[in-house]
């Protein structure tokens, strides 16, 4: 497994549910041996302090991931933010 990260996208606006969401950090993801596998990227938002947001995305596999990296339009695929206080 590779852990992977998209350089540049730390402090990107994203959309979600009619809310503007700011990414902490850039986004990660782990690539495993298949290239069929399901790929999860996620990470961190700019929250409130003592809460934990992270914003996960789904992705079918390396090749959808490809195409997602390459548009550049990260308001596509979110599966999900969870929140932590």
């Amino acid at each position: 497994m590779t852990e992977e990260h998209i350089v540049g996208t730390s402090g990107l606006k994203i959309v979600y549910g009619s809310r503007e969401y700011t990414l902490a950090e850039d986004i990660q993801y782990t690539l495993g041996d298949n290239d069929n596998q399901p790929i999860e990227p996620r990470a961190q938002l700019v929250a409130p302090e003592g809460i934990t947001q992270t914003m996960y995305w789904y992705l079918p596999g390396t090749e959808a991931l490809d195409r997602w990296i390459a548009k550049e339009n990260y308001n596509d695929n979110i599966s999900g933010i969870v929140t932590c206080d």
